[in-house]
């Protein structure tokens, strides 16, 4: 399968606002097969709202709820969507909790950062130190002392990135919240990212299925059929 079948993948998924994985697309090789897909993704939309009553968020959020309780010194009334980080995580412990979150949650959350003060004058430091470094070199060694200031720049920029690595206790921007990691933990193929409601004819999705296979593909769709094969029958290439 090359490109061609890539295109009809992502126009799928498009169509029908569902994630289909490399380990879903390995069987595909019918159209059948990829409208059998189809309807699996989309069950699992529909099993997952059944599963929380319509509210995706709930079962997350308590998990992150219920994770933040036993490694902070926090009450779990206190853990609301809306509370921030730098409330629930002490700083002078942030580096390690914010660590052992992520491994209870099994998520990659963003790193923190360091303090906006500090970062600024972090960036002045460097500067003043290049640019002193620069004249200084270029006085003393003519045109390699350009070279030097900049490999000395890459230098004190590297001590200064592993030496201020304690001090990152800052939560980054879009994550600062509760609520901002149970978005990070939902699911992609929740039925609350649809933007219209999941479909459930199945002749209707066949013929979705059908039709953006024959546009992607500039095929005539009579001459899609269940056991048509994307690679002998449609060159899918």
């Amino acid at each position: 399968m090359g490109l061609d079948y890539v295109e009809v993948i992502m126009e799928i998924e498009d169509l029908f606002q569902i994630e289909i994985d490399d380990e879903a697309c390995a069987p595909i090789r019918t159209v059948g097969d990829l409208y059998e897909v189809v309807l699996e993704k989309l069950d699992q939309q529909r099993e997952a709202a059944q599963a929380t009553g319509g509210c995706p968020t709930i079962p997350p959020f308590l998990n992150i709820r219920n994770a933040i309780v036993s490694l902070a010194p926090v009450e779990r009334k206190n853990v609301r969507p809306s509370s921030r980080l730098e409330d629930l995580l002490p700083e002078n412990q942030r580096i390690l909790l914010w660590r052992e979150l992520q491994q209870r949650l099994q998520l990659p959350l963003p790193p923190l950062v360091l303090p906006d003060s500090l970062r600024t004058g972090l960036l002045t430091v460097s500067l003043v130190v290049f640019l002193t470094a620069t004249v200084l070199l270029i006085a003393a060694g003519g045109s390699n002392g350009f070279a030097l200031a900049v490999s000395l720049m890459v230098i004190v920029t590297c001590l200064l990135y592993l030496g201020t690595r304690p001090l990152t206790t800052t939560f980054p921007s879009g994550c600062t919240t509760v609520a901002d990691i149970v978005r990070r933990v939902r699911p992609p193929y929740h039925p609350s990212n649809r933007l219209t409601p999941i479909p459930t004819d199945r002749n209707q999705i066949w013929q979705l299925v059908v039709q953006t296979v024959a546009e992607t593909l500039n095929e005539p769709a009579s001459n899609i059929e269940p056991q048509t094969r994307f690679y002998e029958d449609l060159h899918c290439g």
